[in-house]
């Protein structure tokens, strides 16, 4: 069954101020998923045999998912 959504139009103005704590988480995941961006590229680097710099530069960059496949189609 295909789901609907219903939007709603706002007229007041949005407030953008969060509480320390949920900043604070927002900044971790986010950290987590650059480290976790990084990883991926770097396995993928290393399964080309080649450096990082020329990883950076030679090795397109897919999103993480791709880049999961290709890595379990590599043999790891």
């Amino acid at each position: 069954m295909a789901k609907t959504f219903k939007s709603q139009e706002v007229a007041q103005p949005a407030s953008y101020d969060l509480p320390p704590t949920m900043c604070r988480e927002i900044g971790r995941i986010t950290t987590r998923w650059a480290y976790f961006e990084h990883y991926l590229r770097t396995m993928a680097w290393e399964l080309v045999g080649v450096s990082d710099d020329i990883g950076r530069i030679s090795v397109r960059e897919p999103r993480p998912k791709q880049q999961l496949a290709r890595i379990s189609h590599w043999g790891v």
